[in-house]
């Protein structure tokens, strides 16, 4: 185990009350967001590349593929910006708070979850372009890089996927709690599900999941709160309410290849585009980058 004052772990940047969401660029940028509304730009080797505020908490943001843009949920609104924090757009009181965004693969479209189901924007049209409905309430969305499916989950313990651009849905039940946690492999061929009882991954190739059963993942002491892929498909990582990140060499290990603690809650990581360091945001504030030996 590797705490967070060893050599192999670096502290980024702070949110004040605590950081909700981090991804990384194709180029190596950092972005985060958290409670206190800021989504600050990072580049790890030099320094603070840009900020913007908004005027509620940040619950997600993500890069689209080129790196050019970043979308950020923010309240009520869906921000979209340029790769250093300046111009892009905002799309106001989308009516309920936005609690996650996504790209599709292509970066023409971004779309953003609220109460109702799924808002798709253009950027640069200005207004919506496309609408999954859905009457509850979804937490969080994941789009293949396959750019096949989307994946939602719900406050109801369920997952919904849709196809792009079809709409076609498919729900994945029978989850203890509220989903808040998706992630694709790289290739678009496994999405993985986090829950208080740890990492469901299901199959997508061919007709997809209908009739399987997924994978399991076990080693944790707490619920999982973030979770992702490596680029190269061997790796997933998890952050954990126990403060710890573990990292696993695929979806059916009974224990970690290597965990780290980082000394608070742990509520968003993401892995570098090189795969060799993960960005982890925690709920005392902090973000850190700490680096993977696999």
């Amino acid at each position: 185990m590797v705490d967070k004052t060893t050599s192999e772990s670096i502290k980024l940047a702070e949110h004040a009350l605590g950081t909700l969401s981090v991804d990384w660029s194709p180029g190596g940028v950092v972005a985060s967001g958290g409670q206190d509304g800021v989504v600050r730009l990072w580049s790890p080797t030099t320094g603070p590349v840009g900020r913007v505020e908004g005027s509620g908490w940040c619950q997600q943001l993500r890069w689209d593929p080129s790196g050019r843009h970043l979308a950020a949920a923010v309240g009520t609104d869906l921000i979209v910006v340029d790769a250093d924090g300046s111009g892009g757009e905002r799309h106001l009181g989308l009516g309920s708070t936005v609690t996650a965004v996504a790209w599709s693969p292509n970066g023409l479209r971004v779309g953003a979850t609220v109460y109702g189901g799924i808002r798709w924007f253009e950027p640069g049209v200005g207004e919506e372009v496309r609408s999954f409905d859905w009457k509850g309430s979804m937490l969080s969305l994941a789009v293949a890089p396959t750019g096949k499916w989307v994946a939602a989950g719900t406050q109801e313990g369920t997952v919904r996927v849709y196809r792009l651009w079809s709409a076609d849905d498919l729900e994945m039940t029978g989850y203890p709690g509220k989903v808040t946690v998706l992630g694709w492999t790289p290739d678009g061929s496994r999405l993985s599900v986090a829950d208080t009882e740890g990492v469901t991954t299901w199959n997508f190739k061919g007709r997809g999941p209908a009739g399987t059963r997924p994978d399991s993942l076990s080693g944790h002491d707490g619920r999982v709160t973030a979770l992702q892929w490596s680029p190269d498909r061997r790796l997933i990582v998890t952050g954990c309410t126990d403060q710890l990140v573990r990292v696993y060499s695929g979806s059916k290990r009974a224990k970690p290849d290597e965990v780290f603690d980082v000394g608070s809650e742990i509520s968003t990581l993401a892995w570098s585009p090189n795969g060799s360091s993960i960005a982890v945001g925690a709920a005392d504030g902090s973000l850190w980058m700490i680096s993977s030996a696999r």
